[in-house]
């Protein structure tokens, strides 16, 4: 607690340049979550790849890709949050209800220029990355959706021709049961 009074006592102190270099410090952090996006939508693009070559290994190549990739944004997102606390504290706005997370436009009003334009700017770029990662995600999923109809409906089927005694299960389906084979000697 003392150590964030003094934090912001020293910010309050050096004015507009200490605003200013926590702008830069949110426009470095925002760049920065552009690139691993960028690195997400790769990503991404190789998981619908190896999706449409029914490639397991290559699917969980690119999982294991968008994971990696997931957990550096969540760090960074993190930092960003933290960056825009201080710039709440720095400029006197840290009394916004705790529902409400402060916004990039929000914090970019409250820095001085040339900051408040290159953080806009970067803001954009992200906003763009992250509807295109948003856009290519949504075709994975349903890609996924739909290699697992074709698995079940596969599936079914071969139930179907497995199913000696072509009994219908809870499902209204007809399933192979666990054939019970049993052989009886009848001459001993």
């Amino acid at each position: 607690m003392k150590r964030a009074t003094i934090e912001t006592a020293t910010v309050a102190a050096r004015g507009p340049a200490a605003l200013a270099a926590l702008g830069t410090d949110l426009e470095a952090l925002i760049v920065a979550l552009g690139h691993e996006h960028a690195g997400l939508l790769e990503a991404v693009k190789e998981h619908r790849t190896a999706l449409a070559k029914a490639d397991v290994e290559g699917v969980e190549r690119a999982v294991g890709r968008e994971n990696e990739r997931v957990q550096v944004i969540a760090e960074l997102e993190r930092r960003r949050l933290a960056v825009l606390g201080r710039i709440a504290e720095a400029t006197g706005q840290s009394g916004a209800p705790a529902s409400q997370r402060p916004t990039l436009a929000w914090a970019a009003g409250l820095l001085p220029e040339p900051v408040r334009g290159r953080v806009l700017l970067a803001g954009a770029a992200l906003k763009e990355r992250l509807m295109e990662v948003s856009s290519h995600t949504k075709v994975v999923r349903q890609a996924a959706e739909s290699v697992a109809m074709q698995m079940e409906g596969l599936l079914r089927q071969m139930s179907q021709r497995l199913s000696h005694a072509g009994t219908y299960g809870p499902g209204g389906r007809v399933q192979a049961r666990t054939q019970v084979v049993t052989a009886l000697d009848v001459r001993s």
